[in-house]
């Protein structure tokens, strides 16, 4: 089985590759909802996301990062796609490497999903038609058939200037079949995109007349598992808020924003 490596962060959280062929949706009071998932889903202990707190996480110290082309600027494209249920970005072949950071190995990064909620305080496919989608750090994009094809400029702006402070813990992809075999790394501290970008997310439609709405999964069960931190966490530290202004949005861990930034496969 292929292992995985989801790199997030708080609010912009961890990626989800659906793996599974059965219909499965997001919606919680339907047949095919998140509560009704089978499987691993259901079965598992090791699910995920989670619910990271302070009083949590236990310290442990890790290795030095090393990203290799997350803040140069290729000359390549990647594709952007409503799938119908995520903003999927598929990115170009073997062009981002990273190391480090306590892992075993080095991983390339192939594609990360965005989803989202209706509101800021929150956290079956058919066959649909492509609506706006928004341009998150591009240079130029074409549009052609349901993708949109896009020069980018980095994939660094998306990453939390400060990349020491985080959590890792045992997971799971977060659709199913939920195959427990991923590392999750949560950085701690946040970042920010636009009020319009926000809205030019949440205008992204499922079908020909409903938007996509909410689409992660809710907080699983941490059981015997621990969840270290990089940095010493002790009770005086500043709980994350979420801040919403003219300006931006902050995304934090109260959204539940599960932001995918990395289908990042063992190389």
């Amino acid at each position: 089985m292929a292992k995985f490596l989801v790199l997030a962060f708080i609010g912009l959280t961890g990626i989800s590759i659906g793996l599974g062929t059965d219909s499965w949706s997001y919606c919680s009071n339907c047949a095919d909802g998140p509560l009704r998932w089978t499987g691993n889903c259901a079965s598992g202990k090791s699910q995920s996301p989670i619910d990271i707190s302070f009083t949590n996480v236990t310290y442990k110290s890790f290795s030095d990062w090393n990203w290799q082309n997350y803040g140069s600027t290729l000359s390549t494209k990647f594709t952007q796609e409503n799938t119908g249920s995520a903003l999927q970005v598929n990115l170009p072949d073997k062009k981002f490497f990273v190391s480090g950071g306590g892992l075993v190995g080095n991983y390339t990064t192939a594609q990360f999903h965005l989803h989202w909620g209706p509101e800021n305080g929150q956290g079956g496919k058919s066959k649909f038609r492509l609506r706006q989608i928004p341009q998150l750090y591009l240079k130029s994009c074409q549009r052609k058939h349901n993708y949109t094809h896009c020069t980018f400029s980095s994939l660094s702006p998306l990453f939390p200037s400060n990349t020491s402070k985080f959590y890792r813990y045992q997971g799971s992809l977060t659709t199913p079949g939920c195959f427990e075999s991923v590392t999750w790394t949560v950085f701690h501290d946040s970042v920010k995109i636009s009020a319009s970008q926000v809205a030019a997310i949440r205008s992204l439609m499922m079908n020909d007349t409903d938007y996509i709405g909410l689409n992660y999964r809710p907080t699983q069960a941490l059981n015997t598992r621990t969840v270290y931190a990089s940095f010493d966490v002790s009770p005086a530290t500043e709980t994350p808020t979420v801040a919403d202004s003219a300006a931006g949005v902050k995304i934090t861990t109260s959204l539940l924003l599960l932001m995918l930034i990395g289908a990042l496969f063992l190389n």
